[in-house]
């Protein structure tokens, strides 16, 4: 799905290539915190699953004390998640995948709402799409083209 680009900050390449030592930091611990989050989904349906075909009624549940403990430690990873996302999205960068650490900066391209893309392990920005595309489908971006003018910065 395209976003709507209102009242964000637009991004040339080179304000988004200067952002990227604080987004890497940002995107390297959502994506690391999303394979946590993940194995202890994971962990947690097992256990429950498994605690299903082997408990009675009539018997002390063996699992609980280790499922509070999974839980409380899923809640609390996902609140910090949340709080990485959130970071991202102060910045007006858009988090498009977590297991890839796929971000948007919005900008303008040859005049039109367009996306900077850039993904964990990418020394800099260099794709692009338009706002009306999915970031599947992202383009090389050619350094040279006309984008939003380094006035509009804000940098």
């Amino acid at each position: 799905m395209a976003a709507k680009l209102v009242k964000r900050r637009l991004y040339t390449v080179s304000a988004a290539d200067r952002t990227l030592p604080l987004v890497r930091a940002i995107v390297k611990d959502v994506v690391q915190l999303h394979g946590e989050l993940s194995e202890r989904e994971r962990q947690l349906e097992e256990i429950r699953r498994s605690r299903k075909k082997k408990r009675q009624q009539s018997t002390p549940d063996p699992y609980e004390e280790e499922i509070d403990d999974i839980q409380k430690t899923l809640d609390a990873e996902s609140e910090r998640y949340g709080e990485l996302v959130a970071e991202l999205d102060q910045l007006g960068i858009e988090f498009r995948d977590p297991s890839q650490g796929l971000v948007d900066f919005p900008s303008v391209v040859e005049g039109k709402e367009a996306f900077l893309s850039w993904s964990l392990g990418e020394e800099r920005v260099q794709t692009w799409h338009p706002a009306t595309t999915d970031y599947s489908e992202r383009r090389p971006l050619d350094r040279d083209q006309q984008l939003v003018s380094e006035d509009a910065d804000g940098s």
